[in-house]
């Protein structure tokens, strides 16, 4: 995880933000020395962090969030200095024509910052005609004979055309292709072909991740992630017409009902309480959760309890997620029963809708002290969004 904090001050919301420090703006005068600030000043805090694929400040005062990339290009020997320039110039100008302004982000309660005005989400994108070394942004490979553009979040690489730098007629219009490509560094799917097809824009032919460049709101919902997972108590939105399926939540409720799949079956509750790890995707695909998860046997009133830890996989092809989970569950002894220390491997698929997911779970059980069998408990699994849950 990736990850820095820019904190100045703030006096304009309820909400808590992230932990930091409280510097007072320095003014000149006797009201700044003995801590009266002057009317006018405007005391605020910016929040800072990295993504997977770039970086982010947001200005509760201001209400502003400015998110930005780094890419850095390798060119065909076809193409001279100039070209390359031009190329590059015309990159920055597609991405930031196409996704900066659109639309504000607002939080549900009145009591979060921005809850009026909204916040505007500015993008740019710096070029750096030079390999990346690692450094934080995507490695840019423009190829004079690739016809598509192709993104691979996991190793942040970007394949481009050389004929990109212009728009490219797809049938119904034409699209900014470098621009298209952009929404995939943040995470969005193609909304067009195969399997991407059943999510959400699949007939949207003008959306800029279909064949067209409008932007529309459900595209910006990466960005209000980033703005919830900082401010505690508060979830932010995109405005205008979008779906909370396409929600990456701060905290999640999850209730499992299940059967051990044994001779005698016992009916087990698991509830399991967790909240995203920072702002960073593992790979840019997976969320890393921290938990506490609880279980309960109906049948002999035994329960085990714990740390866990979840890894959602809830952004190639939604409404479909993947969750993957494991933890370390303590079942205190019992009379005439030892006490028991297990290892969970759970695994979820299921599908996403506004607020809450369902779909069906398997969790094995393993016992390191060795004093109870291998179990297997298979059930239905339903997960809710905790509104409230950022820092």
């Amino acid at each position: 995880m990736e990850q820095a904090v820019h904190r100045n001050t703030t006096a304009e919301s309820s909400c808590r933000p992230r932990s930091g420090s409280f510097f007072p703006h320095v003014h000149e005068g006797s009201e700044a020395f003995f801590g009266k600030a002057p009317a006018n000043v405007v005391q605020r805090t910016v929040h800072s962090g990295n993504d997977h694929a770039g970086r982010f400040q947001f200005d509760d005062a201001a209400c502003t969030l400015n998110y930005d990339q780094n890419w850095f290009y390798q060119f065909p020997s076809s193409m001279n200095a100039a070209q390359q320039t031009a190329y590059m110039a015309a990159a920055e100008s597609q991405v930031e024509g196409v996704w900066s302004h659109k639309h504000k982000l607002k939080p549900d309660s009145p009591s979060c910052p921005c809850h009026a005005a909204g916040v505007d989400v500015n993008v740019d994108l710096h070029n750096f005609n030079e390999a990346r070394n690692d450094r934080h942004g995507y490695d840019v490979n423009v190829e004079h004979s690739a016809t598509s553009g192709f993104t691979n979040q996991p190793l942040r690489t970007v394949t481009l055309a050389d004929t990109h730098d212009t728009p490219v007629n797809l049938g119904a219009t034409t699209q900014q292709r470098i621009a298209h490509e952009f929404g995939h560094t943040l995470g969005i799917t193609d909304e067009y072909i195969g399997w991407a097809a059943m999510g959400f824009g699949h007939s949207d032919t003008t959306s800029i991740m279909h064949s067209g460049d409008d932007v529309r709101p459900r595209h910006y919902q990466p960005f209000a992630d980033l703005i919830s997972n900082q401010i505690e108590g508060c979830q932010y939105h995109p405005e205008g017409f979008s779906s909370r399926a396409l929600v990456n939540p701060v905290a999640q409720l999850g209730v499992t009902g299940g059967l051990t799949l044994q001779e005698d079956p016992d009916f087990i509750i698991d509830l399991r309480l967790s909240r995203r790890l920072g702002d960073a995707d593992i790979a840019g695909l997976v969320t890393p959760r921290l938990g506490f998860e609880m279980l309960f046997n109906t049948g002999d009133g035994n329960f085990m309890f714990g740390p866990a830890v979840d890894f959602s996989l809830n952004r190639l092809a939604h409404p479909l997620y993947v969750d993957i989970g494991t933890g370390l569950l303590f079942d205190p002894e019992d009379p005439g029963r030892p006490a028991s220390l297990n290892i969970p491997l759970s695994a979820t698929v299921g599908a996403r809708w506004s607020g809450f997911s369902a779909g069906i779970g398997y969790t094995g059980l393993i016992d390191v002290l060795g004093n109870s069998p291998y179990t297997h408990l298979l059930g239905v699994n339903f997960q809710f969004d905790v509104e409230g849950g950022g820092r």
